[in-house]
């Protein structure tokens, strides 16, 4: 058991030496060619992936360095864990350069253009799939790929506006505030969704839905966001004074990292 866990580790560390290599060459490469960094470090993932070269048979890596490890999982649990721990430490790091006051401002005008983007990407999406299949709106395959056109990631949003230095622009935090609303309402969607389709199978029917149905189910998926948010909130000056106690900046960065993992 402790060989076998020895293996796993050994090879999680090579995994990530690997991905950092790959990410820092692909990144330095895209910012030659005038592209933001992380253009070439999402490329890096495609190209050393699971689903390209990280499936070629090595010598000691079988099945390849990065093997697809199940249907509903492409990497190990380790390495996905990993990837976790470091989306986490990026969208941590983005809240503390964006400016709270400012973001709060520019957040309705964010709220409109990312709720304008999501309603867009749905029916656009699911439209797509009604026109390709030649079916009704209410098949699970075209509320699915709608919810799929919506998809976006408000971590590489962040990163690309702060590798630009413009966390605390109007510009840069009315596009954070948009891609925020986006990946909310994405999840709301999917949520909605998903009652949706159980719903359907259990009656057998569309007709069966009725709005207040689908109502509360997004009143209940956007109002456990919402509080969330507001608690985040109401905390975030007694966690700020609470900060800045600790004069060495070690003990702050270890602190505010068991913040960042715990919320």
């Amino acid at each position: 058991m402790e060989g076998q866990i020895t293996g796993l580790m050994t090879t999680l560390i090579f995994q990530i030496s690997i991905i950092i290599f790959a990410v820092k060459i692909f990144g330095s490469l895209a910012e030659r060619l005038g592209f933001p960094s992380v253009i070439g470090e999402l490329l890096s993932g495609v190209v050393i992936g699971p689903f390209a070269l990280g499936a070629i048979p090595l010598p000691g890596f079988p099945h390849g360095l990065f093997p697809v490890y199940s249907e509903s999982l492409a990497v190990t649990p380790e390495l996905y864990g990993f990837a976790m721990v470091a989306s986490i430490i990026l969208l941590f790091n983005s809240g503390l350069e964006t400016d709270l006051g400012l973001f709060l401002r520019y957040s309705v005008r964010g709220g409109i253009i990312g709720i304008s983007g999501v309603v867009f990407s749905f029916i656009f999406g699911a439209a797509t799939c009604m026109a390709v299949l030649h079916t009704h709106f209410w098949d699970e395959r075209c509320l699915f790929f709608g919810i799929m056109s919506t998809a976006t990631s408000v971590g590489i949003t962040a990163r690309i506006i702060s590798d630009r230095k413009k966390m605390d622009s109007p510009e840069g935090v009315t596009t954070l505030a948009a891609a925020v609303f986006d990946d909310v309402l994405g999840i709301v969607l999917l949520a909605i969704v998903m009652g949706l389709v159980a719903a359907v199978n259990q009656s057998g029917s569309s007709s069966h839905l009725n709005s207040s149905a689908i109502l509360n189910i997004a009143f209940r998926a956007f109002g456990i966001w919402l509080g969330l948010s507001a608690l985040a909130l109401i905390c975030s000056k007694s966690i700020a004074f609470l900060l800045k106690k600790f004069r060495s900046s070690y003990d702050f960065s270890i602190f505010a990292f068991g913040i960042a993992l715990l919320l």
